[in-house]
């Protein structure tokens, strides 16, 4: 089984320039035709949130005709760039939510249950789940587990050591309980928002170890700087994305970019 995981799009309306510097649209154009060509093809492509940098539709209207061609599940999740009711109203069918309130849903294929995690706070930049979240979470794990779980959102509820992207993260213990006491025998997290690929383990109070990860970004790579001022600068690179590879209930997920002339100036802030 193959998953591929993409996040971080940051479209804007009319091919404008991500903070007047990247070509958003050019390089998730070339990501997803990399992508549809694969070879093994993918089995799903995931979406990770922060699609829309400014949550307008004819962002999302890009991005669905892209995706349109796709014969397989295409799953898509907010992150805290996006806006629920335009990010619905395009990209509906590649979301399987019944409550427009919370995006949070699941998928399963085969031995593998993929559960997308909504996990944005209302007009904030940093992430987090209330009750209703954690409720949500608590019934996906309970409905039809299987003997392997990825459990996608845009936020990762651990710091990373770049200190201007390392927010709190509401209700994290909660969230580390339901994921260490799952009923899920393997569980991987992987999320987005950090624009840097990285890895880590999670672990509460003895209880089982969870694997987790971050995506690196379709657009714009964070400057690699760790300390408090880590996280404001970002270059031009290639799209990256993640190919989870599930063979005989082994996980193993492969960061990639794809090849191609692409620009790699800066580094440029965030403004």
């Amino acid at each position: 089984m193959l998953i591929g995981q993409i996040t971080d799009t940051h479209v804007l309306a009319d091919r404008n320039l991500a903070y007047g510097q990247a070509d958003t649209s050019l390089a998730l154009e070339a990501l997803e035709d990399w992508l549809f060509k694969m070879r093994p093809a993918l089995d799903a492509l995931v979406m990770t949130g922060d699609l829309a940098d400014r949550g307008q539709t004819q962002a999302y209207a890009f991005i669905k005709k892209l995706f349109s061609r796709w014969q397989v599940p295409v799953l898509a999740m907010v992150g805290n760039h996006d806006r629920r009711a335009e990010f619905l109203a395009e990209l509906g069918p590649f979301c399987l939510a019944q409550s427009s309130s919370n995006l949070t849903y699941s998928c399963i294929m085969g031995d593998l249950k993929l559960i997308m995690l909504d996990t944005v706070r209302e007009g904030e930049h940093n992430g987090g789940l209330g009750p209703e979240g954690l409720s949500l979470l608590e019934q996906e794990f309970l409905r039809k587990p299987k003997p392997s779980t990825l459990v996608f959102s845009h936020h990762p509820p651990f710091l990373s050591g770049l200190g201007a992207l390392d927010e709190p993260f509401e209700g994290q213990e909660a969230f580390l309980n339901l994921l260490t006491t799952s009923p899920a025998t393997k569980i991987t997290l992987a999320s987005g928002h950090l624009h840097r690929g990285l890895t880590t383990s999670l672990s509460l109070k003895g209880h089982l170890r969870v694997a987790a990860l971050v995506a690196p970004p379709a657009s714009m790579p964070i400057v690699l700087e760790i300390g408090p001022k880590g996280g404001r600068e970002f270059f031009l690179g290639a799209p990256s994305f993640v190919l989870h590879h599930l063979d005989k209930g082994h996980l193993v997920s492969h960061f990639a970019a794809i090849p191609g002339d692409f620009s790699f100036s800066g580094p440029y802030f965030f403004n």
